[in-house]
C-alpha cells in the first residue's frame, strides 16, 4: 500500500525481514544482522514493491484519485502523463469487485498486471469487471499504450 500511495513510504527498520516486537520494553530490539534469522521471502517482497515504485513515476509523483471505496476494498488511480496505474487493495476476506474507471480510462483500454496473481484486464462498459482480490492482498494494473 505505502509504495503506491502519495508521499514518502516509511519502512520501520526490521519490518523488511520480519523482525518481531512485543509490548514495552520489548517493543523493538536491535536489528538481527544474522541473515539466517531473516524472512527472506518477505524481504524479497519489499524489494519488489520498492522496485515497482522506482519503475513508475506515477507511483512517486502522480495524480491520485479514488475510483472505488467499498467495505474492505479501495482502488485508486495513480497517473503521470500517459503513465496510468490502477491499484486495488483488499484488507478483508477474498472478494471479486467491479472497478468503474469510465472517468479515468478509455473504453477498450488494456491493463497488464504489474503486481498480483491475476489476469490482465480490458475496460468494458466503463469498468474493470471481475477483479479478484485474495484475502489481505492487492493488485497493481498498468495501462498499456498502443
Amino acid at each position: 500500500c505505502q509504495m503506491t500511495f502519495p508521499g514518502a513510504p516509511s519502512v520501520y527498520y526490521g519490518d523488511e525481514v520480519g523482525m518481531l516486537g512485543a509490548k514495552d520494553p520489548d517493543c523493538r530490539r536491535a536489528f538481527p544482522w544474522d541473515e539466517a534469522t531473516w524472512n527472506v521471502e518477505l524481504r524479497d517482497y519489499f524489494k519488489h514493491c520498492i522496485a515497482l515504485r522506482k519503475r513508475y513515476r506515477a507511483l512517486r509523483d502522480g495524480e491520485w484519485q479514488v475510483v472505488l471505496a467499498a467495505g474492505d476494498v479501495i482502488a485508486y488511480l495513480r497517473a503521470w502523463g500517459d503513465e496510468k496505474l490502477i491499484v486495488a487493495l483488499n484488507s478483508g476476506t477474498a472478494t471479486t469487485v467491479e472497478i468503474v474507471v469510465r472517468d479515468v480510462l478509455p473504453e477498450g483500454a488494456r491493463l497488464q498486471v504489474e503486481m498480483g496473481r491475476h489476469a490482465d484486464y480490458i475496460v468494458t462498459d466503463g469498468a474493470l469487471g471481475n477483479v479478484f482480490l485474495p484475502e489481505r492482498e492487492g493488485v497493481v494494473l498498468r495501462l498499456l499504450t498502443t
